[in-house]
């Protein structure tokens, strides 16, 4: 994971998590958290964690001690342990504080502070100690790493890492004002000998404000970190992120990465710790804090979240067009290689076909199946179409010159006659087949956001290509595995939101030679031309016939929507009643549409988007109009004339129509039927 640019990572407030201790063997006040990862599995566990108890700010209790997790999230003594790992008395006595824990060489490091400024220990008051494990129950004798005079130097939250074979500390030395973060170099042994602290630009602290404690986790290129800084006098932490390529210098995001304020969990921010984690496709890190309420009696725990920078997938883009529109007196067909877009034989199909703008349409097919020749079962035929090559052939209509509609293969029919069945459905019909893991998306351009579910589908799937501008308008989503939803599903929902994206899968050809076609994704807030095409016109030589459709149909001519996800009572996310104000005062009946977009979302803003892309759709009822056209007669050639998406205008006179109807429409989809001659764009008007 390259290192980040501090200034643009955040998250959320962090979940509680149950820390158990030895007074409270559930869920007692912890905080100090510093997480170690073992991908071994030391232990049995992959997260181990030490932590300090502190109930009510009682440094008596506040001891190492340490936990053990599969998940990061549910946390356990595992046996064996015995906490804490060492016991001081407390105030006015020593006590200790501020754990650090690392994994190297099959081994867990844990490094904690004691201070003693009872005059016990005059001259080193202040002491680092070392203690290792390797499985996590069986710690060895404290070791003391580094001891100082509290009048000279006073190293809080000590942070250790393993570099070329030597030990490197940073802390915080809290005797100058304002507090100042060192770094001190060391050796093989922890024990030392330890070099002069020096002191390290951690670039600006926020106003009045100064470092506190510190979490830094060495990254591939550099380290992160967290520093919980304070306000000079005062307390109300903040976490500020830090990123360094070589630990001296650093750059910070001059904020809190993390809301300081929880209600009713937490108001100011203390140690953390973070380490780099992917949350479904997203990298960031997973971070470890310790928080407390300072409205009463001081109230510690630990909780977890995590941070990163805006997600801006990284998507293969499409090439630039390679085919070229040319009026042809017939329709090709061919059957090609689904993943490869390889050319395997051309064919006699009969049928018709259709396409839609954002979904898939079916077709059934026929090709003759001869007893003898080149396309005879057993030979060339068997290749192209036969069972035993699904699901990996796909039919491909090409007219004018271009590729224009395919059709995959999912079901093969035959038997005595001498043709074969053909059941086919356009490419979007394999994202209905494909479901969605965890993703997640936090203020990411629609279409990245589409682009980056067809990059997951390309995983083992059919080769998309990607051509998705930004569209300038972003979204927030949460995707989960657990909820049985297609990518199919997820892109229907982002087009069926307010300025929602409009998507389809064309076709192209690889290269000039038409040996091979390709199959690109497109998406944009528009597809098709917005300078009307046409006319379509009865009067013209192209236009046959027409039919105006009007629906009224069951959510059809709503007035009244509100969209809702999953959940009872109040526990139900839902939008607003969106209606149509002014047709209910002139007194329309009320027409109600309720439906669920989504069992996903639990944002209102975003159902609220969806129920207003919906009563756009649904007010005042659905009217299409479908012109039949002659394929290859202007104005109404595909590929040359017109496109799935285009506006197209159209000037038609029939019995519903005797003085005309006259406007213009969106191309939403076309139905083609080449041994009939005839190309019938289905207009939404």
């Amino acid at each position: 994971m390259a290192l980040p640019d501090p200034t643009l990572v955040s998250g959320p407030v962090g979940a509680r998590l149950q820390i158990p201790t030895p007074l409270d063997g559930i869920d007692g006040q912890a905080t100090h958290p510093a997480v170690a990862y073992s991908p071994d599995m030391l232990g049995g566990y992959p997260y181990w964690m030490a932590m300090t108890p502190y109930p009510g700010s009682d440094d008596s209790y506040e001891d190492p001690c340490i936990v053990a997790s599969f998940d990061g999230v549910h946390w356990v003594v595992p046996a064996g342990v015995s906490n804490p790992i060492d016991d001081q008395p407390g105030s006015p006595g020593a006590y200790n504080s501020d754990p650090d824990l690392k994994y190297y060489n099959g081994a867990l490091h844990l490094f904690w502070r004691t201070y003693d400024g009872s005059g016990a220990a005059e001259g080193a008051e202040e002491k680092i100690y070392y203690s290792t494990s390797i499985d996590g129950r069986t710690w060895t004798p404290k070791v003391l790493v580094y001891s100082s005079d509290h009048h000279v130097l006073r190293l809080l939250s000590p942070c250790f890492a393993l570099e070329d074979g030597a030990w490197v500390m940073w802390a915080v030395d809290i005797v100058p004002s304002p507090y100042r973060v060192v770094r001190l170099q060391g050796t093989a042994d922890p024990a030392g000998p330890w070099g002069d602290p020096a002191g390290v630009d951690m670039g600006p602290m926020q106003p009045d404000r100064q470092p506190w404690h510190l979490g830094i986790t060495p990254v591939d290129g550099g380290y992160v970190g967290l520093i919980n800084d304070r306000l000079i006098g005062g307390a109300s932490g903040e976490l500020v992120m830090v990123v360094s390529a070589d630990g001296i210098t650093w750059t910070n995001s001059g904020r809190t990465v993390v809301p300081r304020v929880q209600v009713g969990e937490h108001t100011a921010l203390y140690r953390a710790v973070l380490l780099p984690e992917v949350d479904g496709i997203i990298s960031g890190w997973r971070v470890w804090y310790g928080a407390f309420r300072t409205e009463a009696d001081s109230i510690w725990h630990v909780y977890r979240t995590f941070i990163n920078a805006p997600y801006v997938p990284e998507v293969p883009e499409a090439g630039p067009p390679i085919g070229r529109a040319v009026l042809r007196s017939v329709v090709e067909w061919i059957a090609c290689d689904v993943t490869t877009g390889n050319k395997v034989a051309y064919l006699g199909v009969k049928g018709a076909i259709s396409r839609a703008l954002g979904a898939y349409t079916s077709s059934t097919l026929t090709i003759p199946a001869p007893l003898a020749g080149p396309l005879a079962l057993g030979g060339l035929l068997d290749q192209a179409v036969g069972p035993d090559q699904l699901p990996t052939r796909m039919i491909v209509c090409i007219v004018n010159d271009l590729p224009q509609w395919a059709g995959l293969i999912w079901k093969v029919r035959g038997g005595t006659d001498a043709t074969i069945s053909l059941g086919c459905a356009t490419p979007e019909s394999y994202l209905d087949r494909r479901f969605i893991e965890d993703m997640a998306f936090d203020g990411v351009d629609q279409a990245t956001l589409a682009a980056s579910l067809i990059d997951a589908v390309n995983n083992e799937g059919i080769n998309l290509e990607i051509d998705a501008p930004p569209t300038g308008v972003l979204r927030d989503r949460e995707y989960f595995d657990d909820e049985d939803a297609t990518f199919y599903q997820r892109l229907q929902e982002l087009m069926d939101v307010d300025r929602g994206l409009e998507w389809t899968i064309d076709l192209d050809w690889k290269t000039p030679k038409q040996q091979a076609v390709r199959m690109i994704f497109r998406a944009a807030e528009r597809l098709g031309s917005t300078v009307p095409r046409g006319p379509l016109a009865t009067e013209s030589e192209a236009v046959t016939r027409y039919e105006v459709t009007h629906d009224y149909g069951k959510g059809m001519g709503a007035n009244d929507v509100l969209a809702y996800s999953s959940g009872e009572g109040v526990d139900r996310p839902q939008s607003q009643h969106l209606r149509n104000n002014l047709a209910l005062a002139a007194g329309v009946p009320r027409v109600e549409h309720r439906w669920s977009p989504s069992s996903s979302i639990k944002d209102t803003a975003t159902l609220n988007a969806h129920a207003a892309s919906e009563l756009a759709r649904l007010d005042g009822g659905t009217t299409t109009l479908a012109v039949t056209s002659r394929w290859n007669i202007e104005p109404a050639r595909l590929g040359i004339d017109l496109n799935l998406g285009d506006a197209v205008a159209y000037d038609l006179v029939g019995h519903m129509h005797p003085t005309g109807l006259r406007g213009t429409g969106r191309m939403v989809g076309y139905r083609l039927d080449p041994l009939a001659g005839t190309f019938e764009p289905v207009l939404r008007i």
